[in-house]
């Protein structure tokens, strides 16, 4: 054995308590481990962290797709508008080549004589030095483009162009496949003021510009519909009328439509459509 120094004390012994025996052992063991209210507590808690995350997502998630779809809409529409704006900057302007502007229950249409040259659909000529244009909305919401080459000794006498020539299918280009709607309105100089009619224009009136309203619906969106349900979906925007302005018009019938939904279109659909308004310069008219 091991001596003792001088003066000094022998260890105090370290008693050690049997898993079993009631000691302290016993009491740290338990302190290692969580009560059954603890234990629910924290799933509790788990749970509502869990439902909280979940809405967060959620939300998130559909806010993503909402500012996609508008973010699609925004595109789409600065594409068609930037084509227009081309088409309206080199429209001619003389008295002969007046656009002529097609006020029809539901959709409305339009045709310029612009100056570009375009294919006349004779192929053994070459392309003419100006193009009658014409903006069209098609019942499966494809706005198009088409152009047809004309020559300046061609046109034909205002009176004699309200029936327009159909253009071929192949001078088509499509601009959108979303659109719903489109409504022309005019803003004209009477006297000192500048006045929105809805109405068409005699020939004798030269619109300062025009507001081109158009509707659109996301294309993912609009494929899930029928023509009909997007035919039903259209007939919520009324036509333009002198006494109110037509883009607080269709926004109105859209928050009506939205709130009560048309029989077998749901609400998310009307949420997903945007209205979008543009307002063209016309070049002044020569005689």
């Amino acid at each position: 054995m091991p001596t003792l120094a001088a003066g000094s004390k022998p260890p105090r012994a370290r008693r050690v308590w049997p898993v079993g025996d009631s000691g302290h052992g016993r009491r740290g063991l338990a302190q290692l481990g969580f009560t059954l209210i603890e234990l629910m507590t924290s799933m509790t808690i788990l749970t509502i962290i869990l439902l909280i995350t979940g809405r967060i997502i959620t939300a998130a998630q559909s806010s993503v797709r909402a500012a996609e779809k508008s973010i699609t809409v925004d595109q789409t529409h600065r594409q068609v508008v930037q084509v227009m704006r081309r088409d309206f900057a080199q429209m001619i302007s003389l008295q002969p080549a007046r656009p002529v502007w097609e006020k029809l229950p539901g959709n409305d249409s339009f045709s310029l004589w612009v100056h570009r040259k375009g294919y006349a659909g004779d192929a053994n000529s070459a392309d003419r030095d100006l193009s009658l244009v014409q903006y069209v909305l098609d019942d499966e919401g494809a706005c198009y483009r088409a152009c047809l080459g004309y020559s300046y000794e061609a046109l034909p006498p205002w009176q004699d162009r309200q029936t327009l020539p159909k253009i071929p299918d192949e001078n088509r280009q499509m601009l959108s496949e979303m659109m719903l709607r489109m409504e022309i309105e005019f803003l004209w100089q009477n006297k000192n003021e500048l006045e929105r009619q809805a109405k068409p224009l005699n020939p004798e009136q030269s619109p300062t510009a025009v507001v081109i309203t158009m509707a659109y619906l996301p294309t993912k969106q609009g494929k899930k519909l029928s023509q009909s349900q997007r035919r039903q979906i259209a007939e919520i925007f009324d036509d333009a009328s002198e006494n109110q302005e037509i883009r607080e018009t269709w926004s109105e019938a859209l928050t009506r439509a939205t709130r009560s939904p048309v029989s077998g279109i749901s609400a998310s659909v009307f949420a997903d459509v945007r209205v979008k308004q543009h307002t063209f310069l016309l070049p002044s008219h020569e005689n």
